[in-house]
């Protein structure tokens, strides 16, 4: 008989790591040639997800369909909050069971040199010490611990973006009011507006999408919708279908921890021309900024009078005109 690969599903709205948890329910259970025993561990990060969820009622216009159905048959935490509001040591702080105030790692400085975290378990290590497989895909820890994991899938990869013949630029459609956050936090475009960059001093010129890590450094094909290489999330999406597969017909003895770490929605936002369809530019609402909100988050403070980039980019977004 077919034994069961029972989930305990742990999903994180990084970076506010609002954390929705459950044993998967009865009639949820997957079917598996598995003999393991101990339960099986599935990890979902959400990348600067907050809590704009239809059930968390974050974001008045969220359509969540599918986290709202997970959520009526889950145990849902919902007055978490975040350890730190960027994703760096946020992630480096929720991976190892250190809260900021103990590791001082607040910011982007590399968090796998901080000296107490580097001799602190991560969660992967953990697992395997316990006799668990721990299998990765995309964006878990900001940048990956090597060997914390027996295998990895898809690398993290921020695009599609545009491209210059060098590097990643600007989409000719990006509003000029954001293009001081740079290409990766100021695209916001649909798949079919393939970017075009004219070639000039600086730049060879060219056309069409690109990756944005260093590491793949290729184009992102698109002839339509229904034609085109899979965006990085589908990919890590498509990985772990796979290995689920790979898992039932190996019967693998030892129980596992699978992290699936999803970009979206940080940015950029570069999707097909049907999910901009679904939030019309002149009716999405921005969100409140209260106005005493620097003071009691230090803020000042932590970037020393300087304007914050989060404080830059809700800025660039009022001052947009359509």
């Amino acid at each position: 008989m077919k034994s069961l690969i029972t989930y305990t599903l742990f999903i994180f709205f990084a970076i506010s790591n609002q954390i929705a948890a459950n044993p998967i329910p009865e009639k949820n259970k997957i079917a598996c040639n598995t003999v393991a025993t101990k339960p099986n561990v599935l990890m979902l990060i959400l990348d600067d997800l907050n809590d704009y969820v239809g059930v968390m009622k974050g974001h008045p216009q969220a359509k969540t369909p599918n986290i709202d159905q997970l959520a009526k048959e889950s145990v849902l935490f919902n007055n978490a909050h975040f350890n730190v509001p960027i994703c760096s040591p946020s992630r480096a702080s929720f991976m190892h069971g250190i809260s900021p105030l103990k590791s001082k790692c607040w910011g982007f400085s590399k968090w796998e040199k901080n000296e107490i975290l580097m001799n602190s378990k991560s969660i992967p290590k953990l697992f395997r010490d316990n006799r668990y497989k721990a299998y990765q895909t995309g964006k878990v820890f900001h940048t990956e611990k090597k060997g914390a994991w027996d295998e990895t899938g898809v690398f993290a990869d921020y695009g599609p973006l545009a491209y210059d013949g060098k590097k990643v630029s600007m989409h000719s459609s990006c509003p000029i009011a954001m293009q001081e956050l740079g290409p990766l936090d100021a695209t916001f475009a649909s798949l079919a507006d393939i970017p075009v960059v004219e070639k000039n001093k600086n730049a060879l010129g060219y056309m069409g999408w690109y990756s944005a890590h260093w590491k793949i450094n290729k184009p992102i094909k698109y002839t339509s919708d229904e034609d085109r290489d899979l965006l990085k999330d589908e990919k890590n999406v498509a990985w772990f279908q796979n290995k689920i597969k790979q898992l039932e017909k190996a019967q693998e003895k030892e129980s596992f921890l699978i992290a699936v770490g999803l970009i979206r929605p940080h940015t950029s936002i570069v999707v097909p021309q049907k999910y901009f369809d679904m939030f019309p530019l002149e009716k999405v609402k921005i969100p409140v900024l209260k106005s005493d909100g620097i003071y009691d988050t230090k803020l000042a403070a932590n970037t020393l009078g300087r304007e914050s980039r989060g404080s830059k980019a809700f800025r660039t977004l009022n001052n947009l005109v359509f």
